[in-house]
This record gives C-alpha cells, sequence and structure tokens, in this order.
C-alpha cells in the first residue's frame, strides 16, 4: 500500500482565487488559470488527485486577442448528432454574446479529457464583469460576516426571521389559554365508579337539559360516551321516559 498517496488525499487545502482578466491575453490567462485549477503550484501535486484551488476570474469581457483576423478566422464549432447538423461561431460572435464562455472553453482545452478534467472545471467561476456572487469564499468569511458591510441587507433578510420568532413565542401562550379555557366552558367533569370520568360538551349539555330540565346530573354514569350532538340526540329519542 502507498500510504503517500493516501496522505495526499487528507491534505488538500483548497482555496478561493480571485484573478482579473482584463487587458491579458486569453492563451496565457487560460494556461495559468488551468495550472491552479490542476493544483501544480502545490508541492504535494500529483497529476491523479484533485488538490488544486478554486479560481473566480472576473471581467471575461476585457480580454486580449492576439493574432492577425483571430477574431473573424477562429471559429468554435458543434454539432447536434444529425446529418449536416453543425453550427460554427466565430470568436467575434462569440465574445459579443457570451465572453464568459470563451474562457471557459479556453480552460477546458488545457484540463484532462476525464472525469477528473470535469471535476477541476466545476471549480472555475467566470463573470463578464467585475461583479461576482464570492466574495464570502475569496474573504475567507462566513455569510453572516460577509453580509455586515451591508447593514440594510442584513435588516432586509433578517428582520422577517427575528417577527417571526416573536409570533411563534407568543402564540403559544395565547393559543393554549383559549384551549383550557374552551375546555372549562364547554365540558363538565365527573366522577363515575371512582375511576371512570366523564366529560359532556357544551352542545351535549344544552340536548340533556332541555330534555331533562335543569336539576339533571351531568356527572351521571347513563351518560357516559356521549361526545356529541348526534349521540345525545340518538340516546334521548331511546331514553323518552326518564325522570327529571
Amino acid at each position: 500500500m502507498n500510504i503517500a498517496n493516501t496522505e495526499r488525499k487528507t491534505t488538500s487545502n483548497e482555496t478561493w482565487h480571485l484573478i482579473d482578466v482584463s487587458g491579458q491575453n486569453l492563451g496565457k490567462i487560460a494556461s495559468h488559470i488551468a495550472s491552479i485549477l490542476q493544483g501544480k503550484h502545490n508541492v504535494n501535486y500529483v497529476p491523479y488527485l484533485a488538490i488544486g484551488d478554486f479560481v473566480v476570474a472576473v471581467n471575461a469581457s476585457k480580454l486580449t486577442i492576439t493574432g492577425n483576423n483571430k477574431m473573424t478566422q477562429k471559429t468554435y464549432y458543434r454539432h447536434s448528432g444529425y446529418p449536416g447538423g453543425i453550427r460554427g461561431v466565430t470568436l467575434e460572435t462569440m465574445m459579443s454574446k457570451d465572453p464568459s464562455r470563451v474562457l471557459y472553453l479556453a480552460v477546458k482545452g488545457m484540463l484532462p479529457k476525464n472525469k477528473l478534467g470535469r471535476k477541476l472545471l466545476g471549480r472555475l467561476k467566470i463573470f463578464a464583469d467585475e461583479k461576482h456572487t464570492h466574495i464570502a469564499q475569496i474573504k475567507g468569511l462566513g455569510i453572516n460576516e460577509a453580509l455586515i458591510e451591508n447593514i440594510e441587507e442584513i435588516d432586509l433578510i433578517f428582520e422577517p426571521d427575528r417577527k417571526s420568532t416573536k409570533v411563534k413565542a407568543d402564540k403559544p401562550d395565547k393559543k393554549s389559554t383559549k384551549i383550557k379555557d374552551a375546555k372549562k366552558e364547554s365540558s363538565v367533569t365527573g366522577n363515575v365508579g371512582g375511576n371512570k370520568t366523564t366529560i359532556l360538551p357544551k352542545t351535549v349539555q344544552a340536548i340533556l337539559i332541555k330534555e331533562y330540565g335543569e336539576d339533571v346530573d351531568l356527572t351521571d354514569e347513563k351518560f357516559v360516551g356521549l361526545r356529541n350532538k348526534t349521540q345525545a340526540s340518538k340516546f334521548v329519542e331511546e331514553n323518552p321516559s326518564s325522570a327529571k
């Protein structure tokens, strides 16, 4: 077993690099980025492991293209897979529509054509202008620390959470008190046989009082099991002769 190779897999310290490619030659900067992605600047570099770093390239629309008539002569081809489905786009058209695609394809051609190369290419983040979405990673800060730079964004993002926590903190107490009060108002509890308990809802109480009068004992054992208005009405129909 090769112990050195096993150790290399666990000693990869990945960092983020911000590269401004404005005014840079396309081929040279693509070669430099590909070297960083593969990790050739690390002392523990091996060609079969992804030990490189992440790269954020900005200002891709300001790349420099050298060579005579290169903008019109260089063509990017793609094929639909059907006969006659070949399509071509010149470098000039590509730079006007999607300049980040030009740098992406240049770096892709300099990486291994396998699973490792596709993984390394996923670490490349290209933006056409100077604005990018990886400030937190490049500065080594978490998302909360990064947002501290803009107080308005923090209030906009986190204020609803604070309000929701306050509402959640208040609602359970109000609900619980309402439920307790409703139970007290809508039921009558009494001991039956020492162990059993009868709980009569308010609707059941109204039916029994209407039929048997106000002096009826609602904690009587015969009323056990009356949970709703239907059961109470059926009980009254089956026992019409019960004395008040």
